[in-house]
């Protein structure tokens, strides 16, 4: 295109059962103890 712009959107979807947010030990150990207590889960981490 010339002389014009255009935008691109992009739009991403996770489906996670569990969030924790974090990255450190007690995150560790909360996705952890997640898998202990339902082995299917799907655990999301943000951090």
């Amino acid at each position: 295109m010339m002389g014009g712009s255009f935008r691109r959107e992009r739009s991403v979807e996770h489906v996670h059962d569990y969030l924790v947010v974090g990255a450190g030990m007690a995150a560790d150990a909360a996705a952890k103890a997640i898998r202990e207590a339902d082995a299917a889960a799907d655990p999301g981490m943000v951090g």
